[in-house]
């Protein structure tokens, strides 16, 4: 036993760095790695030591994995050594298979989770381990055979380490977390440990006796008999094959399926043994981690669309309110100028949600009650919704205070109101509920950005005609839609999904084809009462005349020049600049001269925050007004934007621009 107890685990990489990591990853008490840089160095030290496990990056530069994986197998010392292969990205199933015939026991994507690489790396040693402890008492047992008739004693003393064989194996399956089975020729069970009923709820006793094929999906069947008739008629092992089976509530678990023939002393198959261990958790974890990436990259790109379209929108504006002030009041004429800023105006709705889903919109938020919200907006459900779709409300009376906007809530609500409807155009019925639950570290974990405690938990609940899984997974995406051509942008849920994370909560869908869809939201609860927003008590000022100097700064020409255009018919002189640089070039030389400053905040170059700071450098006292698309960030605002008292969003209407400089200039 003495030896067993110093252990060598083989990391094959040519990547040293690569090494170095997996190496600091691996502290295990009595497991000591060896690290390899190329596949002639791994076969040299597989000569001269006895690894327990071998770890292979499949993606090296000089050697194949597939190839050196073949060459340990036909290795005398290394044929039982487990192989677990290393991908930088997930294994197709030609490869998965290929990779079980040359040896390996288990794939594993980069990057490692240090929690999962140890499991495997103990579940393994556990495996080495009573390997070689069977291959010791059949070593004895083989002698024992060989002298029974001479030895009644060795015959005895054979079948007890026979019996504690026995009772190790059953202690093993007793324990084992996974599932453990055993199957006839016919694919019934023969044998399933506890873990079974633990994972899947089914009591062993109903599980005995009834076929594998019943626990699964219809359309998985025959995917399920082909894995066994492998196994059964080509007395193949397969290894890690992924599959569903059916949980006692109705759920699907997905598992790792391995299996092997069973055979018996002639060498004949009279089963199938195997084990099943369940990914649901893992599966779901990434699955989240590529929905938030995903979700990341296409904020961002929503966030510089948004951008640039509110220039564009601030130019039409500009200009349509030149032309108001350019034609007579009664002119045919204004009524079209007037549907122009309309049609911007609903341009800037738009730019508002793309701002919402990418999370860079600001939520105004304030302490409410989420059920007085959710009456509110029943009122207006009631004049929306076919009275053929009966809305029941389910609101828990002593509901906590969560820190939301409201206005983006009953957005919220509307959305997933008009999506069931959609779902229901025969009718049906929407429930709407309101209840407090607490969540704890494990479900936190799984939720990236939430935090454990308590929470309001709004479900909206319908009837409807539900959604496959290939809809589940592009469910939150914008622009994806089912519906047919103008009948939705695609943005509702997105959206959604957006506001829900600048609350610092969490969204989940669940639904079944005929079966309806389940919405359930999580908001923190607020532990304690806003402090009050602070007021500036601004008088009414009339867009009157000037005749200070004005600087205004814009890369977009054409808001430039919309700008200039209205300052200077309401007596502005003008100067003007297209960039950071030009500005303070400009500052620097006339200074003295200019009253205030106009600055959009996102330009190319050094941009608006740096020639902001420039500008206060030379002047701390300067009277500007900063314009831009988007939210500042906490960081931005800690910066020189902390003494900015005025900010205009695009699209801004004229008369608000004309009314805060007149505000601006007159203050002493």
């Amino acid at each position: 036993m003495n030896k067993l107890k110093t252990l060598h685990i083989l990391l094959v990489d040519n990547d040293l760095n690569n090494l170095s990591s997996l190496e600091a990853m691996i502290q295990i008490p009595g497991i000591y790695p060896l690290k390899a840089g190329s596949g002639e160095e791994a076969l040299s030290f597989i000569n001269s030591h006895e690894p327990a496990i071998i770890f292979l990056d499949l993606q090296m530069k000089k050697t194949d994995g597939y190839a050196l994986a073949e060459k340990i197998r036909d290795n005398k010392k290394s044929h039982r050594v487990p192989i677990v292969f290393i991908s930088t990205l997930p294994v197709r199933r030609p490869f998965l298979f290929r990779g079980h015939e040359n040896g390996s026991v288990d794939y594993m994507v980069k990057p490692l989770d240090k929690t999962v690489l140890t499991s495997k790396i103990n579940f393994c040693i556990d495996l080495w381990k009573t390997t070689k402890s069977l291959e010791k008492k059949k070593t004895a047992l083989h002698k024992a055979l060989e002298n029974i008739k001479v030895e009644m004693s060795e015959h005895r003393r054979t079948e007890a380490a026979l019996r504690e064989s026995r009772q190790q194996f059953k202690s093993l399956g007793e324990n084992s977390p996974d599932i453990i089975y055993t199957l006839g020729l016919d694919g019934s069970f023969a044998y399933v440990n506890p873990a079974w009923k633990k994972i899947l709820g089914h009591p062993r006793e109903s599980v005995l006796g009834k076929y594998f094929v019943d626990f699964v999906e219809k359309d998985d069947v025959k995917q399920y008999r082909d894995f066994f008739r492998q196994i059964r008629d080509g007395k193949k092992t397969l290894r890690d094959v992924t599959g569903t089976l059916i949980h006692k509530k109705g759920s699907p678990r997905l598992f790792n399926l391995s299996g092997a023939p069973n055979v018996n002393g002639k060498g004949d198959v009279i089963g199938m043994v195997g084990l099943l261990k369940d990914i649901t958790e893992q599966q779901k974890l990434q699955v989240q981690l590529l929905r938030a990436q995903k979700m990341e990259a296409l904020g961002t790109l929503a966030g510089g669309i948004a951008h640039d379209f509110n220039n564009l929108l601030q130019a039409i504006q500009g200009y349509a309110d030149l032309l108001l002030l350019s034609i007579e009041e009664n002119s045919e004429a204004v009524e079209e100028v007037k549907e122009i800023k309309h049609a911007s105006q609903r341009g800037a709705e738009l730019t508002r949600q793309l701002l919402t889903f990418s999370r860079k919109a600001k939520s105004r938020l304030q302490a409410i009650n989420i059920n007085s919200e959710i009456k509110h907006i029943l009122k207006l459900l009631d004049r929306t919704i076919p009275k053929m779709i009966d809305i029941e409300p389910r609101l828990t009376e002593d509901v906590r205070i969560v820190n939301a906007d409201p206005s983006q809530i009953e957005q919220i609500i509307m959305n997933l109101a008009v999506n069931a409807r959609d779902a229901m155009p025969d009718g049906g019925k929407l429930t709407i509920k309101t209840e407090v639950v607490f969540l704890d570290n494990s479900f936190c974990n799984a939720c990236p950005g939430l935090l454990p405690g308590d929470h309001v938990l709004l479900t909206a609940t319908d009837t409807g005609c539900g959604m496959d899984s290939q809809v589940l997974e592009h469910l939150f995406e914008p622009f994806y839609t089912t519906k047919t051509n103008g009948k939705g942008t695609g943005l509702g849920l997105s959206i959604i999904y957006g506001i829900v994370k600048n609350h610092g909560g969490h969204i989940e869908c669940s639904s079944r084809t005929g079966k309806g869809t389940e919405f359930k939201i999580y908001l923190p609860v607020l532990e304690q009462k806003l402090p009050a927003a602070r007021s500036v008590n601004k008088k009414e000022i009339a867009a009157s005349k000037g005749n200070e100097t004005v600087m205004f700064v814009d890369d977009d020409s054409q808001v430039r020049h919309s700008g200039e255009q209205l300052l200077t018919r309401y007596g502005y002189k003008m100067l003007t600049a297209s960039s950071g640089e030009n500005a303070l070039e400009l500052y620097r030389q006339k200074h003295e001269e200019i009253d205030l400053i106009i600055l959009d905040l996102i330009m190319p170059g050094m941009g608006g925050i740096n020639c902001l700071e420039e500008i206060l450098k030379i002047n701390p006292r300067e009277k500007i007004i900063v314009t831009t698309g988007h939210e500042c960030s906490k960081s931005e605002k800690e910066g020189p934007l902390s003494k900015i008292t005025h900010f205009i969003h695009k699209p801004y209407e004229s008369h608000d621009l004309l009314q805060t400089a007149r505000f601006i200039l007159d203050r002493s």
